[in-house]
């Protein structure tokens, strides 16, 4: 065998693995983000947000978990829609 058939040989098997890696992870998936503790609310701030939620002042409650936690936004927007979707004891 001579040099420029084994490099052809491996540019071969290079390209098909790397086309079988992207094939493994469909375009769009993003890997699975790191898990968190979950985030307690004060029980004033708790009150305050299920208060504008009553109201339906989604927007305000989300800006004043962020205000309040230093949360971004999706964080907050999913502790704000949690607190909705979760029966009050």
């Amino acid at each position: 065998m001579t040099v420029v058939t084994v490099v052809i040989i491996v540019a071969v098997v290079l390209v098909a693995v790397v086309g079988a890696a992207r094939k493994a992870r469909p375009k769009g998936e993003k890997p699975m983000p790191k898990s968190e503790p979950p985030l307690r609310l004060s029980a004033e701030l708790e009150g305050r947000v299920r208060a504008l939620l009553a109201e339906d002042q989604t927007v305000q409650a989300v800006k004043e978990v962020r205000q309040a936690t230093g949360l971004g936004l999706l964080p907050a927007t999913r502790l704000v829609n949690g607190l909705r979707d979760e029966p009050r004891l």
